[in-house]
């Protein structure tokens, strides 16, 4: 009788803190939202220094408002809840994975009809086609690729150049629509990758985050997914030095070839040598595990210039410049690094939805792996927003970092009781249903 008081107590204690938690985040989203209106609306500045798309939506969230299409709402709710009740009656829990993937592709194929974009050719892809006819070969995007990245589109031009060789592989020897549904399996494997990280998997980590269930519908998100997933895998099963190192160098070179974001894994590498610092007090395995994984991304780099003559470096600085051009420099004034840096934060919050409440859950067990992971990633997370990077769109943006997101709120579940495990299905739920209607992303 004790321990089911103490349980009771517990459940009730944890329930008025994540409470309290989402209180302050949706008091911050409504304060920030109001100040960042009366700002824009009061001072003159280039267009694109806030994308013109957060005055037609809820800033910080970043998109088109429109009203909820409530047939539409019903028939997911209706397929969301009755997937769930399904689940919930079987009696054995083993086709959990098949259950998530099949589950992911299923919504992801509702919501992206509402806007054409699962049966449309190419959807969003179509970006990339605008720049792609400029080369005449795959092998022609590397080589070139610096040389014509000033004149691509805005899709192009800030990236390296992994996409637009991608999308031309595709458009020369198959069609980008297949590219497409590839992108989709890629995510399934991720998925999959992510359940068998985890001893117990409980679904509400996996299918109650907003973000997931849009953008791999609209863009080549995939990619730095994987890369990010993978690289999860490597540091958890895999216990040599060396080969770990190497493992994570070769993820972060192939993951470079198709983005800059790999700087923000490194960065949460980085945070977590530091928190695993405070409570080892030893640097000398670090030193060692982070110079062989720089090495293994130097010689990518250095084969990359010496067959084909492309340049990182020159790369970043073009697509650097690119992206000041368009959102003028992060630092140029106070209070608007003020509303970026803030912003970045609670629009990647919004996106994620409830699974973002369980990186603040207490917990009375002793310090672990998981948690110092989420220490590192709230550190990663905070120098990221103010880093000078990011314009917000963070939940589109930041989706490589969701896997991370996964993993802790899966374990936090496990570690919560029944009750608080019912509650937080529900409203999750629930908050999955009303973002992914009521704001629609574009990019």
């Amino acid at each position: 009788m004790p321990n089911q008081k103490h349980i009771t107590q517990s459940f009730k204690e944890e329930l008025i803190y994540l409470l309290a938690v989402a209180g302050v985040i949706t008091v911050a989203v409504l304060l920030w939202n109001k100040l960042f209106l009366d700002y824009v609306a009061t001072h003159s500045f280039k267009a694109d220094v806030f994308r013109p798309a957060f005055l037609r939506a809820f800033p910080p969230i970043y998109g088109i408002s429109t009203a909820i299409d409530w047939r539409c709402f019903v028939e997911i709710a209706v397929v969301m809840f009755g997937a769930l009740f399904f689940f919930s009656m079987l009696e054995q829990k083993r086709y959990i994975r098949v259950f998530i993937v099949t589950f992911f592709l299923l919504f992801l194929f509702l919501f992206s009809t509402t806007e054409n974009r699962f049966s449309a050719p190419v959807a969003h892809f179509a970006t990339y086609l605008e720049s792609v006819s400029a080369f005449g070969s795959p092998l022609e995007v590397i080589q070139r690729y610096t040389e014509k990245q000033a004149t691509l589109n805005v899709h192009s031009a800030h990236y390296p150049p992994g996409n637009l060789w991608l999308v031309k592989v595709f458009e020369q020897y198959a069609s980008v629509s297949l590219l497409k549904y590839c992108l989709y399996l890629l995510m399934a494997l991720s998925l999959l990758i992510l359940v068998s990280l985890s001893e117990q998997v409980y679904l509400m980590a996996f299918i109650t985050i907003p973000a997931l269930l849009i953008y791999p519908s609209i863009d080549v998100v995939a990619l730095p997914f994987f890369c990010f997933t993978i690289g999860l895998f490597v540091l958890q099963k895999v216990h040599a030095p060396l080969w770990k190192s190497i493992l994570l160098g070769a993820v972060s070179s192939l993951w470079l070839f198709f983005s800059f974001s790999v700087f923000v894994f490194w960065l949460f590498l980085l945070v977590l040598e530091c928190v695993a610092f405070f409570h080892t007090r030893t640097f000398k395995r670090a030193l060692g595990y982070h110079f062989f994984h720089i090495t293994t991304v130097g010689f990518f780099l250095v084969a990359l210039y010496s067959f084909f003559h492309y340049s990182i470096v020159d790369n970043f600085k073009i697509a650097l410049l690119h992206n000041v051009q368009i959102n003028s420099n992060y630092f140029d004034d106070p209070i608007r690094f003020l509303f970026r840096s803030t912003g970045n934060v609670l629009e990647f919050s919004l996106g994620v939805g409830l699974p973002f409440l369980l990186l603040f859950r207490k917990s009375d067990l002793p310090p672990s792996h998981s948690l110092h992971l989420k220490r590192a990633f709230l550190f990663t997370l905070f120098i990221a927003s103010c880093s000078g990077l990011f314009f917000m769109e963070t939940d589109r943006v930041w989706f490589f970092l969701i896997p991370m997101i996964i993993l802790i709120s899966n374990e936090e579940l496990k570690n919560s009781s029944i009750q608080f495990r019912r509650i937080f299905s529900f409203f999750a739920v629930l908050y999955v249903l009303w973002f992914e209607l009521s704001a629609i992303h574009f990019c």
